[in-house]
């Protein structure tokens, strides 16, 4: 690597449902414990260690519902999770987007426990003023370089969520 060389390290995640404690995986052999937060904290703590300055982590989306983590405290511990992980974005999900109570208390527990972590997304707006809900791209800068994250929720992911009385999905195709 030369002198004008910069490493940018992505950590990303995705799906984890609310899913704070270790769980038998079905689908390996023996049903091999996976997931948990402090699992993840570990490796985050070990891969940064290479970039510190130059890692970005952020999640691709369905951090809420799923566990009675969350049917208890209603997105606040995932949000502090992003925090306490350092998490930097995270975008919109399909399962994100049923979670009960709704979008508006996953707005508010976003800005109060996850400052720093915004939800993206660009193609999921109100139905009433056809405004955007979140924001849909988020600009970063590591070592100098500036990195664009923006977030969309696809067709098929849309198609599943039961909440199109209240919003409506964008199509950029």
């Amino acid at each position: 690597m030369n002198a004008d060389e910069v490493t940018i390290q992505f950590l990303v995640t995705n799906d984890t449902h609310s899913q704070m404690e270790p769980y038998a995986c079905s689908r390996l052999p023996a049903y091999e414990t996976v997931g948990g937060v402090a699992r993840r904290a570990t490796e985050f703590k070990e891969m940064t260690k290479e970039h510190p300055d130059s890692t970005l982590i952020l999640d691709d989306g369905d951090v809420f519902t799923g566990s009675a983590y969350f049917s208890h405290f209603q997105g606040e511990a995932e949000m502090k999770i992003l925090t306490e992980l350092n998490y930097e974005a995270c975008a919109l999900g399909n399962h994100d987007v049923d979670a009960k109570p709704g979008l508006p208390r996953l707005l508010e527990v976003a800005e109060k426990f996850a400052p720093n972590c915004p939800i993206l997304n660009g193609n999921v707006i109100y139905s009433e003023t056809k405004e955007l809900i979140f924001k849909p791209y988020k600009i970063f800068t590591k070592l100098g370089v500036r990195i664009g994250v923006a977030s969309l929720l696809g067709e098929q992911a849309w198609s599943v969520t039961s909440a199109k009385d209240s919003l409506e999905y964008l199509d950029f195709t």
